[in-house]
């Protein structure tokens, strides 16, 4: 059964409350963290966001307020391009059974063409350089595949069987993505959705992918027990710090793949402060400012199979 809610977004309080009713459920722009589309997410920290009992609060930035400046200048633009007219869609539609949800921009009104009256339009503001750059999935046809799914999700929880994508690129380039409801991607969303849930019910965690998760694995854990992780008879571990000091030896390695070894290793020693492994020794404490500090050293006295 789908419940919709209303929220006034310029008001803190119902900003807040709007990410309360968001956080039990996987909502349209978190949804391709779940394909491995998302730009933004993968499964193990989306994971990690929704067993926690309250939502995480994300601070304001430049590009966020910029977004909630240019948004309904760019909808005006592109109603005036469709000859069409649109006003905000600022509900929130959810489904609590099956833990779904989704919020929307806007919705096309008084258009000549019947077909697009009550169709969603989504605004998206792209930089000309990233449209451009090698690796882009945008082109005249095609969006990146988390919008696609975005947009998808929107449509089958609101019932809504058309939407609309106007896309600004560099800022005076005006496009524009026209899709219709697709069952059987909707099917699939459900199965995805269906299976994380379980994932999550079962505490059972998904492998990171250590090339993008790094940095979320090396925030974790900040509070310590002060205790030990042996590590005396994990051949894997130890192989992991011999790497690691390879890639700190030669000095002509990315920093990422320092960062992608640390974060395995950190993985491991959890909330403990130190690792004892053969040849080698881990101190992973607070230094004075309370910023954990990775320091990998020999062993003074190498521990014996």
């Amino acid at each position: 059964m789908i419940i919709r809610k209303s929220y006034n977004h310029s008001i803190p309080a119902q900003k807040e409350q709007w990410l309360r009713d968001r956080h039990p459920n996987i909502n349209s722009t978190e949804l391709g963290a779940l394909f491995n589309i998302s730009k933004y997410a993968t499964e193990f920290t989306l994971y990690h966001d929704k067993i926690q009992e309250a939502p995480t609060w994300i601070d304001d930035n430049d590009r966020m307020r910029a977004g909630r400046y240019l948004e309904p200048s760019i909808a005006e633009f592109a109603a005036d391009e469709l000859g069409v007219q649109c006003i905000p869609f600022d509900e929130y539609y959810y489904d609590p059974e099956i833990r779904q949800g989704t919020s929307f921009d806007f919705m096309i009104i008084a258009a000549k063409d019947h077909r697009l009256n009550g169709a969603i339009l989504e605004i998206k503001n792209v930089d000309q350089f990233i449209w451009r750059s090698e690796d882009s999935e945008w082109t005249d046809t095609n969006m990146p595949g988390y919008i696609e799914a975005q947009i998808q999700h929107q449509m089958k929880l609101s019932q809504i069987n058309r939407a609309v994508v106007a896309v600004l690129v560099g800022g005076n380039d005006l496009k524009f993505y026209n899709r219709e409801f697709d069952k059987r991607i909707a099917s699939n969303i459900d199965i995805v959705v269906k299976r994380f849930w379980e994932r999550v019910d079962n505490n059972n965690e998904p492998a990171p992918n250590y090339s993008r998760d790094s940095d979320y694995i090396l925030s974790m854990n900040k509070v310590i027990d002060g205790g030990i992780y042996d590590a005396t008879d994990d051949i894997e571990f130890k192989l992991w710090c011999e790497h690691y000091d390879q890639l700190r030896t030669a000095n002509k390695f990315s920093s990422k793949q320092m960062k992608e070894v640390k974060a395995r290793l950190v993985r491991k020693i959890g909330t403990n402060s130190h690792a004892l492994v053969k040849d080698w020794k881990i101190s992973y404490k607070p230094n004075k400012n309370g910023t954990r500090t990775f320091r990998l050293t020999k062993a003074t006295e190498a521990i014996n199979d």
